[in-house]
């Protein structure tokens, strides 16, 4: 089945699903702008939960890079400015966010029965742990590798 794009995109960190984008088999990219929330701006063993208010979450663009990026075959001065404005854009301390919190609000109509529903991550810098409802789904580590947790119960 061919990619689907939810909403077009996802904005503002919150994303639909309608019943009829749930066909088996299909994939529904969630590319698109999801808050985040450097981990610098977390109190230590805090895990944010979805607010209102949504102090400190910033809209970044998903898939990117949160840090400066280094590019040895080209220190060219005009990579440096683009380099410099495109971290400026995020909005938040790049040198200072080492980790931090993605927040994405996912509504999804119920399913049949025996239907599951998954979310596929395409990997992280590292290692993460993933939440739903404030649950834990599960912890990956690992640079760039694609892992994935059901969501159906959730």
């Amino acid at each position: 089945m061919p990619l689907v794009k939810a909403q077009k995109s996802v904005a503002a960190g919150k994303v639909s699903l309608a019943q009829s984008q749930l066909k088996p088999g299909q994939t529904i990219s969630l590319t698109g702008e999801w808050l985040y929330k450097p981990g610098y701006l977390v109190k230590a063993n805090e895990q944010p939960q979805l607010a209102e208010s949504q102090a400190g979450f910033v809209p970044v663009p998903v898939p990117q890079l949160l840090n400066r990026t280094q590019w040895w075959l080209d220190d060219s001065e005009d990579f440096k400015k683009f380099e410099a404005e495109r971290l400026k854009r995020l909005g938040f301390d790049t040198n200072r966010a080492e980790d931090g919190w993605y927040q994405l609000q996912l509504d999804v109509p119920a399913l049949p029965k025996n239907r599951h529903i998954f979310i596929e991550f395409d990997g992280v810098a590292m290692k993460s742990k993933a939440f739903c409802n404030g649950q834990i789904l599960g912890e990956h580590a690992g640079m760039f590798s694609r892992f994935a947790y059901d969501l159906t119960q959730h």
